[in-house]
């Protein structure tokens, strides 16, 4: 339990850290867009 919380300050303390730098934030998202994106590419054609 104590683990969780721990982990939800170091969150918050990750998040804040992001908001004093915008692009590295932008960085991270535009990351997770293309992770995403790639994902799809190789899960799509899978299915179909």
């Amino acid at each position: 339990m104590s683990k969780r919380i721990g982990t939800q300050s170091g969150t918050k303390r990750f998040i804040s850290k992001v908001l004093n730098r915008p692009f590295l934030g932008l960085l991270l998202i535009l990351a997770l867009i293309v992770g995403v994106w790639i994902g799809l590419q190789l899960v799509l054609p899978a299915l179909t």
